[in-house]
């Protein structure tokens, strides 16, 4: 699993949509990449686990070309994790 930083989710944070579930309560999971991985798991979005923690990083400019999950991918190149 891709081991995020406090810093790296305030990226994400900045790059989600207005209204977005990462824009809007990024700052009351304190920013925990943890928090946001349970998130996902307990609304069964595995799909999104997929791309955000465990999709091999030289694998993301590929992905991005299909249409993948962009916004994700973008963050994960952005962070280079």
């Amino acid at each position: 699993m891709v081991a995020y930083t406090k810093e790296d989710m305030k990226v994400l944070e900045s790059m989600s949509e207005d209204g977005t579930f990462c824009r809007e309560f990024m700052e009351d999971m304190n920013y925990d990449p943890q928090i946001l991985h349970d998130h996902l798991d307990k609304h069964n979005l595995k799909k999104d686990i997929h791309y955000l923690f465990e999709v091999p990083l030289e694998e993301v400019p590929l992905l991005i070309n299909r249409g993948e999950i962009s916004g994700y991918l973008r963050f994960r190149l952005t962070v280079g994790k």
